[in-house]
């Protein structure tokens, strides 16, 4: 009671000046460049390209969240999922060695497996990042995160349903200079961070940038001293910027060795303390009996080259990426502490890109854009299970599996702004998308010691006592889809801004099935044992959003809005048997339906002073069940799962001049109400609320010293990012439930040279 009581009268002190929503105002400053005495820069003054266009925030016709890279380097998030709380309507799932499961306002992905897209569409310096695991990226030297709500298909392309996260790394400039910070905190945690400016010449820059942590973590496996969830990371970055006469060049490359045992596939974490209650007695405790590891390999390049040909502008855009990952995992069941099991798998993949742009340079009446984009993929995975030691009745199985995905996707695409007064603008835009996927898929599942004949007429392979379902399947599809969007704004004032916008979004489709698991499953529950793998088709999002955005007193009190209402169809999704965990369900869902409100207010009251509170009402249900889907429990009028009905963000800034420097302080409050992880509204999340507090001194010198700390959760709040808790009794798939972050701090310092 006593927590909860503090946590309320911090968000009295945060949000005193209005009610809900929106983003905390981005402060754009430069480590190497900026004096340490500097304003708050308002959302009237903040440029984005959200809209794929230089645009403040404030007469953009759509929600857009901006986030401050220094903001979110003082505060110590060093990952793209550590935003979420940041962001009301966004959340992060992780699906572990398969990748991420993310949503925006009650959109997200169901299925993240091998190949598959997120419904939100991650850009890093431009460039789309295909597979869903490359949304988990580090942020470090990033000049601003870019979130924009709702589907985003005729700009974007595909599997940009929900909304796009653009991330944008600090660009080189005109001086020699940069940055260098360490820090120590809470699990010996030590992070590093650097970067520095290389002018090459009047027209040209490279800016290199690294960063690194390491340290134990705060899941302890109750057998021995290992800790598991930690940061264990190096990146680095290079960025190259060159203008010539009129042709502007931006490169970048990004690399990452990740070995954190944070977003892991079968992560050790999964057996916490609501599952073994009678050894495992802490939230934070887990039963680890074997050796185990996880380790991610990937990184981007992007050209981007941009033509003044006069009126009109010509934009090459090229990325390459690629990944690889590797886990071995303790399978042993959640009840035991013998070893029993061994999982162990690898993942790589690559993808190239390209889209070619023109477009109207200095537009009047008319601001136009026409491009063509391509995109091929290709993803490799073996995986190995082993667990028939496990003295469990019914969990000894082996399960090895090898898998190889192709894909290529064409779009071509038109926008149109069309300024019918001063005051009045009508947008249009369509993209036609074409995509082609191929997946061939080789599987063995075996069950340890069973019955005889548990499973006849499958394609027996004698291995010793165990019965094996041997399969072997290759399927390719082919989809099609138009994305379409149409808005009208009206600047009532420079400072008010009315709008009503139409989009729709559309997600790739997949190949479905883990064939020799779902021919075991189907033997075992009477089937014929003979199912293949299933093309699954897109899912497809039409919205409507009226929004408005104000300024007033020169931009010192901001209050924007919107409604929006969705419409979601063919969602993809996969549902295990409630009573069976090895019989899985997969297709194109049905419908639902989505209503909701953003909310921003913000209010500057004296000068270095600033609070802004950023909220969304969200109401997202299952309506229909398309006819012939099993649904495994999954009923209409379910909420759709990662999607509370109220999240906010609060945040309350003051900039102190002090005789040698400034101070600055920052304290935030984030709330989720509970909700749900699954469809079938079994795994429940309860309310969280997390409170954050930084700091940071800054030396009068421009290029002196700095230091800064952080608290994070402070009030120990106890929540999972991944797994539920059941809300009846359940299968041991709740094992796989990992806790988030508990209380942590952070203390650093650094030099401006």
């Amino acid at each position: 009671m006593k927590n909860r009581c503090l946590k309320l009268n911090t968000m009295i002190l945060l949000g005193s000046t209005s009610l809900m929503s929106g983003a905390a105002w981005a402060q754009d400053t430069d480590l190497a460049n900026t004096a340490p005495d500097k304003e708050f820069s308002s959302p009237n003054e903040i440029i984005v390209t959200a809209t794929r266009r230089e645009a403040r925030v404030q007469d953009i016709a759509a929600t857009v969240e901006v986030l401050g890279g220094d903001n979110l380097r003082d505060s110590g998030i060093v990952g793209a999922s550590q935003i979420e709380f940041a962001v009301p309507g966004l959340q992060f799932g992780n699906s572990g060695f398969d990748g991420a499961l993310i949503g925006l306002r009650g959109v997200s992905s169901q299925r993240g497996f091998t190949g598959d897209e997120a419904a939100v569409a991650v850009h890093i310096d431009g460039v789309f990042q295909p597979q869903s695991g490359q949304a988990l990226a580090r942020l470090f030297d990033v000049e601003r995160v870019e979130v924009l709500k709702g589907p985003q298909g005729t700009l974007y392309g595909r599997n940009a349903t929900a909304g796009v996260i653009n991330i944008i790394s600090k660009a080189p400039d005109d001086e020699l200079g940069g940055y260098g910070q360490l820090s120590y905190g809470s699990f010996n945690s030590i992070r590093g961070e650097a970067a520095i400016n290389l002018p090459l010449s009047e027209n040209q820059g490279l800016r290199i940038a690294v960063a690194g942590a390491d340290g134990d973590g705060y899941i302890n496996n109750i057998l021995d001293d290992r800790t598991f969830g930690n940061n264990k990371f190096f990146a680095g970055r290079l960025r190259y910027r060159g203008e010539f006469n009129k042709i502007t060049v931006n490169a970048s490359g990004q690399y990452l060795s990740d070995r954190s045992q944070v977003d892991a596939a079968v992560t050790p974490a999964r057996r916490a303390a609501i599952v073994r209650t009678d050894r495992a007695t802490d939230f934070y405790d887990t039963i680890v009996n074997l050796p185990t590891r996880q380790r991610r390999k990937d990184g981007n390049f992007a050209l981007d080259i941009d033509a003044d040909l006069g009126s009109v502008g010509i934009k090459s855009i090229s990325g390459l990426s690629f990944f690889r990952n590797s886990f071995l995992a303790d399978l042993s069941p959640a009840d035991e502490v013998v070893p029993a099991g061994l999982g162990s798998g690898r993942q790589r993949g690559y993808s190239v890109s390209q889209e070619f742009t023109v477009y109207a340079r200095e537009p009047e009446q008319f601001d136009w854009r026409a491009g063509l984009f391509y995109t091929y993929s290709n993803v490799e995975e073996f995986r190995f299970n082993n667990t028939s030691t496990s003295p469990s009745p019914g969990f000894n199985f082996y399960d090895d599996l090898a898998l190889l995905q192709t894909g290529n996707a064409y779009a071509i695409y038109g926008d149109l702004g069309w300024n019918l007064s001063d005051a009045i603008k009508l947008t249009v835009g369509a993209r036609n998308n074409w995509e082609d996927k191929s997946m061939t898929q080789d599987e063995v599942f075996g069950l340890g010691a069973p019955s005889p004949g548990v499973v006849p007429n499958c394609s027996v392979v004698a291995a010793g006592s165990f019965d094996t379902c041997f399969s072997s399947d290759t399927r390719g599809k082919s989809w099609k889809g138009l994305t379409a969007r149409a808005g009208l704004d009206w600047k009532v004032t420079d400072d008010n801004l009315l709008y009503a916008n139409y989009g729709r979004g559309f997600r790739s489709g997949s190949i479905g099935g883990v064939i020799g698991l779902d021919n075991w499953g189907d033997r075992a529950f009477g089937g014929t044992g003979t199912l293949g793998l299933n093309p699954l088709n897109p899912e497809k999002v039409d919205a409507f959003e009226f929004g408005t955005k104000n300024s007033f007193a020169d931009g010192l009190f901001i209050v924007n809005a919107a409604a929006f209402y969705t419409i979601f169809n063919d969602q993809l999704f996969i549902a295990f048997d409630p009573l069976q965990n090895f019989r899985s369900v997969e297709g194109n869902l049905g419908k639902s339906k989505i209503k909701g409100l953003d909310l921003f207010v913000a209010v500057q009251p004296a000068k270095g002073l600033q609070f802004s509170v950023n909220s969304e009402l969200l109401k997202a249900e299952l309506k229909e069940i398309a006819a012939g889907i099993d649904a495994q429990g999954i009923v209409e009028g379910n909420q759709l799962p990662r999607a509370p009905k109220f999240s906010m963000a609060a945040a309350a800034d003051w900039s102190i001049p002090i005789s040698d420097g400034s101070l600055s302080l920052r304290a935030e409050y984030n709330y989720k109400s509970a909700h749900f992880l699954n469809l079938q509204n079994t795994l429940r999340q309860t309310g969280v609320e997390l409170v954050n507090l930084s700091a940071r001194y800054d030396s009068a010198d421009d290029k002196g010293w700095f230091a800064f700390g952080n608290l994070r959760n402070l009030f120990g709040e106890k929540y999972l990012v991944s797994g539920g808790i059941p809300t009846t009794a359940g299968p041991r798939f709740i094992g796989f439930a990992r806790p988030g972050e508990p209380f942590t701090f952070e203390v650093g310092a650094g030099l401006r040279f």
